[in-house]
């Protein structure tokens, strides 16, 4: 089965924002597999797909979602629809889920050395109706 993450609204004050941030990348779309959620403090702990390439996020990476989840960027898209993605919560994440995360170069280089912010967060996992 082939993944996507949708363009939008949202991908595109995203870009806004990155325009905005000198000398800033942002790193969009990299997959991550749940392993537990904290609802109240607003972290994911993720780590990489089995049948990723590259290490990104090792076994056990704490991430901060709680200005994505502010700011409506936790979202949820339905494949093989033209429907609109629609926001979700970090409560809605589950163990095992794949997501697709968004993150600014300075957040990514705290991976494995601190906890990085995420900018964005898409629940690849179909199961939300």
């Amino acid at each position: 089965m082939q993944k996507r993450v949708l363009l939008d609204e949202r991908f595109v004050e995203l870009l806004a924002k990155a325009g905005s941030e000198p000398d800033e990348t942002l790193h969009m779309g990299i997959r991550a597999r749940v392993r537990t959620v904290n609802v109240q403090q607003g972290f994911v702990v993720v780590m990489d797909d089995e049948d990723q390439k590259t290490e990104r996020f090792g076994d056990n990476c704490i991430l901060d979602c709680k200005k994505a989840e502010q700011d409506g960027f936790i979202i949820y898209v339905r494949d093989g629809t033209e429907e609109k993605p629609r926001k979700i919560s970090i409560g809605d994440l589950q163990e095992d889920d794949e997501i697709f995360v968004t993150l600014w170069e300075s957040e990514a280089k705290k991976i494995g050395k601190g906890i990085p912010k995420v900018e964005q967060l898409q629940l690849g996992t179909q199961r939300l109706d």
